[in-house]
């Protein structure tokens, strides 16, 4: 049983859910780009999903544990593909434009 104060707990299982189901939602547009940004995002949802499940039920070391490991990877991954960019991504195809298609 957990000690938590209940909005802690339903904020945590929130916004793991809603994370969750953005990766998810994501993922096939991102198998366009490449098979392993789309499997990174499908394991990312998937886990975000078990945690939140795991929060839910009280497992406070691998509920928690497993939704930390999901925030924590998610910086240096999005850093490191917005910094080098992905092999084969379309947004590497369009050097001088920005994310929403116009010039700098």
């Amino acid at each position: 049983m957990q000690h938590l104060p209940k909005p802690m707990v339903w904020a945590g299982m929130t916004l793991l859910l809603l994370s969750g189901f953005i990766h998810l939602i994501s993922a096939p547009y991102a198998f366009a780009d490449g098979l392993y940004k789309g499997g990174l995002l499908v394991i990312a949802g998937i886990s975000a999903l078990i945690a939140a499940t795991g929060i839910q039920e009280g497992a406070r070391g691998w509920g928690w544990g497993l939704g930390s490991i999901v925030a924590i990877a998610r910086w240096p991954a999005s850093w490191s593909i917005a910094r080098s960019g992905c092999r084969g991504c379309r947004h590497n195809r369009t050097r001088g434009r920005t994310r929403w298609g116009s010039s700098r």
